[in-house]
């Protein structure tokens, strides 16, 4: 043997030798500790985080989710608190609403009356509503509007979403919402463009789906879905109530905005079971669903399907978005996957999976800044099962980052101040500078971590005093926050810049009002 290599082995020997005997404990990877961000400075250097701590940073009380392996539901786990003022802990049986998540269940409904020759696909549902018909105008007459495009969101008709109700609220009946008129809170639904020219979301087409549902079979949707989706699934912990009966009321989750603010009376109904939004459910349940739904492109499932329709709702419907029916589609080189995300005030919901590699991850929270949360951890999903989605990418760290983030981290205003005064005076960083103080701000805003966007927009603001959009943020963050006072005092200075933005004009008017009541 060459003497050289014996000389570095004998070397290597000798230094491993020298090393403490007990082995380096590698951690285990688990979701609950290998949350990413979308960007890190190397693969080789991933910057994870713990579930609890981003709990904490995002202020989500309660979490739950369940992890869908080769078509198993491998984990379920509760996370943090039904209800935070009372700290009660839930359990994977707590339930939330799905908010529109449930319109993946809805289409299913429809697929199976389809299968049934009950409803058609492509026939106008002029022939199927009994009770009450999409008001004429010029955008549909002459046009016929099917379930297609009811279920594709290409129907041409309005209404967003709905808002929900207090549980001090008067609770309108389908027509009242369908009509527009109180008590319903939501416009009414009518046709605003042309049938397939365009996919806009219309939760307002899926409240029409309801009433079909139950014009055709004579009974409520409540009963129908009951009966054909949420037995057969053997969905236990799975309610589509306008009201929860008292039964229900220490098995669901409380909801929280504004950080971890309790709505008032607990949660808000949904008028009228909602077939858009209204289903109380579980990522347990949800993920029971969606496996099974899959499994009907194949061989007979207790959803009733054949299997050409379960694979006509995985089959994208329309060119400018990738949506089947009830199903967003998501398309690349690697995969195709189905999801659904929901959002009702105070919850939030992603069911995602992934039919090639029979994968997935179902996520329930009960506040609405878990939509920050939820990337971080279907990332530390993707890392943890090494599924193909939500890969963190490559990004530089600036000089301007990594303060901001140090601040974030510690709080430390003044040592943030000092650095990036310094920075401001180097033309290469002043533009940096600028645009990251107000992209951080931005991000605090959205989470309702308003004292930090606030010190972040008023340091750009005092940085950078030609700037309009500096007063603006800051007025904005100050009027979140009910410091009216101090935003009409800022957009007043605002206004030295530009006498003429309407803007500014509306918000200074908007305080005066505001700081007399």
């Amino acid at each position: 043997m060459n003497k050289k290599i014996v000389c570095i082995i004998s070397l290597l020997i000798v230094i491993l030798s020298c090393k403490n005997s007990e082995p380096e404990k590698l951690v285990e990877r688990t979701i609950e500790n290998s949350l990413l961000s979308k960007y890190s400075n190397s693969f080789d250097s991933l910057s994870f985080m713990s579930l609890e701590a981003r709990m904490n940073y995002y202020k989500v009380p309660g979490l739950s989710l369940s992890i869908i392996e080769n078509d198993d539901i491998i984990q379920s786990n509760f996370y943090g608190y039904r209800d935070l003022n009372l700290k009660f802990r839930g359990n994977v049986n707590t339930m939330f609403q799905s908010a529109s998540t449930g319109k993946s269940l809805t289409a299913t409904l429809v697929m199976q009356l389809v299968n049934e020759g009950l409803l058609d696909l492509d026939t106008d549902i002029n022939q199927y509503l009994k009770t009450w018909r999409i008001p004429e105008n010029e955008y549909n007459k002459n046009e016929i509007i099917t379930l297609r495009m009811l279920l594709s969101h290409t129907s041409g008709l309005s209404t967003h979403g709905f808002d929900g109700y207090k549980k001090t609220d008067s609770l309108p009946n389908i027509y009242q919402i369908l009509n527009g008129k109180p008590p319903a809170n939501s416009s009414k639904v009518v046709s605003k463009r042309k049938p397939q020219t365009k996919w806009e979301y219309s939760g307002g087409g899926y409240q029409v789906i309801q009433l079909i549902i139950e014009d055709i079979t004579g009974k409520p949707f409540v009963d129908v879905v009951t009966e054909k989706l949420i037995k057969p699934l053997k969905l236990t912990n799975t309610v589509w109530q306008t009201q929860l009966e008292s039964k229900y009321h220490l098995k669901v989750s409380k909801e929280y905005h504004k950080g971890n603010e309790m709505l008032e009376g607990g949660w808000f109904n949904l008028a009228s079971n909602g077939a858009g939004g209204g289903l109380w459910t579980t990522p347990k349940d949800l993920a029971k669903f969606i496996i099974t739904l899959n499994k009907s492109r194949f061989k007979p499932t207790a959803i009733s399907l054949s299997q050409e329709q379960a694979k006509e709702m995985q089959t994208k419907q329309t060119t400018n978005k990738a949506f089947g029916l009830g199903l967003f589609l998501d398309i690349n080189d690697e995969y195709t996957a189905i999801y659904h995300p929901g959002g009702n005030m105070g919850y939030r919901t992603m069911m995602y999976y992934i039919p090639q590699t029979k994968q997935g991850i179902v996520i329930m929270a009960n506040s609405d800044n878990a939509w920050y949360l939820i990337p971080e951890i279907m990332r530390a999903a993707s890392y943890v099962y090494n599924w193909p989605l939500y890969k963190t990418e490559i990004k530089e760290e600036t000089i301007t980052s990594k303060h901001i983030n140090e601040f974030l981290k510690d709080n430390n205003l003044k040592n943030l101040k000092s650095k990036l005064s310094a920075y401001s005076k180097n033309k290469t960083y002043k533009e940096v500078i600028y645009n990251e103080l107000s992209d951080f701000g931005a991000s605090q805003y959205q989470i309702w971590r308003m004292k930090e966007a606030i010190s972040l927009f008023k340091m750009n603001n005092e940085l950078f005093q030609d700037s309009l959009d500096t007063y603006i943020n800051l007025g904005m963050a100050y009027r979140r926050n009910e410091n009216y006072e101090l935003a009409k005092e800022v957009f007043e200075r605002g206004m030295e810049i530009d006498s003429t933005d309407e803007f500014l004009i509306e918000k200074i008017n908007e305080m005066d009002k505001k700081i007399i009541h």
